[in-house]
């Protein structure tokens, strides 16, 4: 099924072209976008997300919200992990829903971290957070920028069988990566991004 459909986008910051009128119509499957820094990949995303302004057009279908994991964010620093995760999941509301947050820490090496304050995690515990609150957010499309980041090899292990899972269910996956050989038996598609375009490419 067709996710997000694309039509001559484009987006310039000041003089500068990002993206350069190009259409793209993004399935449930999952995409691995690559590129050099600065060429445009987190721009394309903060777009589908009407975060930032653009010309052209963004058809997004789908009843549910994106869940969305930016590459950089700023968080609540005095707000505990269980606070945080309830705020956006109304954990505390949902018996289920809190069960399978105290499995998915546990099975993050998160359980002894819950009732730590934001600000005093580590990247890499920060990070895992994040990870959760987005991949516990029910969607039909799943967009992750730079998920990877501080995140150690037994993390990225837990992540990449998350994304499995999610393919399974026929979700629509959309990462902007440094690191597509990571991803490569998951991968659909690779998307090269070059002076504003995408070129359809092979790893």
């Amino acid at each position: 099924m067709e996710r997000i459909i694309l039509g001559n986008l484009s987006k310039k910051y000041r003089k500068q072209s990002v993206l350069n009128a190009f259409s793209y119509r993004f399935e449930d499957k999952v995409y691995a976008i690559i590129g050099s820094n600065g060429v445009g990949k987190s721009t394309l995303l903060k777009c589908i997300l009407s975060l930032i302004r653009y010309s052209g057009s963004i058809r997004v279908c789908s009843l549910l919200p994106i869940a969305y994991l930016p590459e950089f964010v700023s968080v609540p620093p005095y707000v505990s992990v269980l606070q945080f995760l309830d705020t956006f999941l109304n954990v505390s509301e949902n018996e289920v829903e809190k069960l399978r947050i105290n499995e998915s820490l546990n099975k993050w090496q998160m359980q002894d971290a819950k009732n730590k304050k934001l600000h005093t995690l580590s990247k890499g515990m920060l990070q895992k957070v994040l990870l959760l609150l987005v991949l516990h957010t029910k969607s039909d499309i799943y967009l992750f920028d730079e998920p990877l980041s501080g995140l150690d090899q037994v993390a990225q292990a837990l992540f990449k069988d998350e994304l499995l899972a999610l393919k399974k269910q026929n979700k629509c996956i959309i990462l902007s990566t440094h690191y597509v050989l990571y991803y490569q038996e998951l991968i659909d598609q690779v998307l090269l991004y070059e002076e504003g375009k995408f070129y359809e490419a092979n790893i």
